[in-house]
């Protein structure tokens, strides 16, 4: 799915992320009004703000987590 796709999916609460991202436990996330990046099995204090780039918006291997 292309990037807009996946932001919509994100505003509804969904966990996404990209086949392109080497460490399949990142996804990024709302959190707090902010982007968010985390990584699966780390603490939860371990949520960075996510700094968008041009790949991402390019990007077209969006995918929704399972929860």
């Amino acid at each position: 799915m292309t990037f807009s796709d996946a932001i919509l999916m994100v505003v509804t609460g969904k966990r996404i992320t990209r086949l392109e991202w080497d460490d399949k436990r990142f996804y990024a996330l709302l959190k707090d009004g902010l982007l968010q990046l985390h990584k699966a099995g780390e603490p939860n204090d371990t949520i960075h703000p996510w700094i968008i780039n041009d790949g991402d918006l390019l990007g077209v291997d969006w995918l929704v987590i399972d929860e």
